[in-house]
């Protein structure tokens, strides 16, 4: 298996293509990772709450964008009976809920709705952080990738 030069492993950098994991396709990688061993989940058609949490992570990129329709699919695949997205503030679930129940409009609700959004996602973008440490953990392990963070252009040469 080659080996990649890796910087710094984080979760930016893999959703942006860039950084530690420049091996091909990285985030499917790791969306695969978390499928796997996360979830423990062979089942192409059902997510479960790690993968999940990358989905939301994916969907929610540009918060101050996102219109009434964007909003809406948004509380029906992560505010819903369908699926909740798990978040230790209930009484925000319970509200971005209800907030997304219907379309959205603006004023301080669109406000409101974003700011909680921004609060569920930074939440999530920690736990999906730790599920990418775990990733990187594992490809260091398995040798995929080798951290020479270390390193310079100037290792050896000074004195």
């Amino acid at each position: 298996m080659p080996s990649y030069k890796i910087d710094q492993p984080t979760l930016s950098s893999t959703l942006e293509g860039a950084g530690p994991t420049r091996m091909s396709d990285a985030l499917g990688k790791f969306r695969a990772f978390i499928r796997e061993e996360k979830d423990d989940n062979d089942d192409d058609d059902t997510k479960l709450d790690s993968e999940m949490d990358m989905e939301f992570i994916l969907r929610t990129k540009a918060i101050g964008s996102l219109a009434g329709p964007e909003l809406s699919g948004l509380g029906r695949d992560f505010f819903s009976p369908n699926f909740r997205l798990v978040l230790s503030n209930k009484s925000r679930r319970s509200a971005l809920e209800e907030a997304l129940k219907s379309e959205v409009k603006g004023g301080d609700a669109m406000q409101k709705v974003r700011s909680d959004l921004e609060q569920a996602r930074k939440e999530v973008w920690d736990r999906c952080v730790g599920y990418h440490n775990e990733w990187v953990a594992k490809l260091l392990k398995d040798k995929v990738i080798e951290d020479r963070s270390g390193e310079t252009i100037f290792n050896g040469w000074l004195v």
